[in-house]
């Protein structure tokens, strides 16, 4: 058995399944990882050996309705930190730190604002999402697509469909995909997608986001694409928040993170100008990993 196949569950509290997994160094430090859209718990590989040795303990869980967890019809963004909290309980884990990719950056600063006194540090990589926020900031085809998931139901599916799940679905279009997301990308997150383990993982990631259909994706793609209801103003200052972005970010520019930044009390921001949107976090992974490790308590 593979270390990316042992799949955990546990039942919250409304009877729910929420599904994780455990990477990196399982006698570590614990944080909690948050994929991007669309992605799911299996996204967290991409980390696993330089988390192994960091000595960081990562347990990445799948959103509700994609992978193994269960749909909630009626989730925001700010009701993750509750289930988080639950999971803590089950694996008798009193405090730790959250990391949040692309999208998965909102479920983490949910986190700082909800549950601040369980938390050693916040970090967000390539953060995306909330168009109220970007504003004109985020590539208009994401633009497009976040406001297509709010409204219609069968026209987000057919679009994510036509161009991403059906590829998916068959290993041998796989190849045709990555042609597809490369274009407009940046040079760096073009190198990366060139590495056969890296693009992989990212699609077995993605793959196993539609393992229930659509449903979760789109209700996901409404949620992120509209405003988080964060007050981010009013997130504890004595939370040690980092956010991370590529200044060669193409789908998501890092104005927006560093706008969001300056809102933030305590928060940092740190770029680097020649990476895009899915190569800080491979790249950097060493620092990023080493940054949450010396905030934990």
């Amino acid at each position: 058995m593979t270390h990316d196949s042992i799949k955990q569950e546990i039942l919250l509290d409304d009877n729910r399944i929420l599904a994780f997994v455990e990477y990196g160094d399982l006698n570590g430090k614990p944080v909690f990882y948050f994929h991007g859209f669309p992605g799911s718990r299996l996204e967290a590989n991409i980390v696993h050996n330089k988390a192994k040795e960091s000595g960081i303990r990562v347990i990445a869980i799948d959103r509700p309705g994609m992978g193994y967890s269960s749909f909630s019809p009626d989730r925001q963004i700010l009701d993750l930190p509750s289930d988080v909290v639950q999971l803590t309980n089950h694996l008798s884990i009193e405090k730790f730190g959250v990391v949040g990719v692309s999208t998965g950056g909102a479920y983490a600063l949910a986190c700082a604002y909800q549950i601040p006194r369980k938390l050693s540090v916040v970090c967000t990589v390539s953060l995306l999402g909330a168009v109220d926020f970007h504003k004109q900031c985020l590539r208009k085809d994401l633009r497009f697509f976040f406001r297509i998931a709010s409204r219609s139901s069968l026209l987000f599916k057919s679009i994510f469909w036509y161009k991403r799940s059906r590829f998916l679905r068959d290993p041998r279009l796989c190849e045709k995909l990555c042609r597809s997301i490369k274009k407009g990308m940046a040079l760096k997150d073009n190198e990366l997608l060139e590495d056969e383990v890296f693009k992989n993982k990212v699609f077995a990631s993605q793959s196993e986001a539609c393992r229930q259909g659509l449903r979760g994706l789109k209700y996901e793609g409404k949620l992120v694409g509209k405003s988080w209801n964060i007050p981010f103003n009013k997130i504890s200052s004595k939370v040690n928040i980092f956010l991370w972005h590529g200044e060669a970010d193409t789908l998501s520019p890092v104005s927006a993170t560093k706008e969001l930044a300056a809102k933030i009390p305590a928060a940092v921001a740190k770029t680097f100008p020649e990476e895009g949107h899915y190569s800080v976090a491979y790249n950097h992974a060493d620092e990023i990993l080493g940054t949450l490790k010396k905030h934990m308590n």
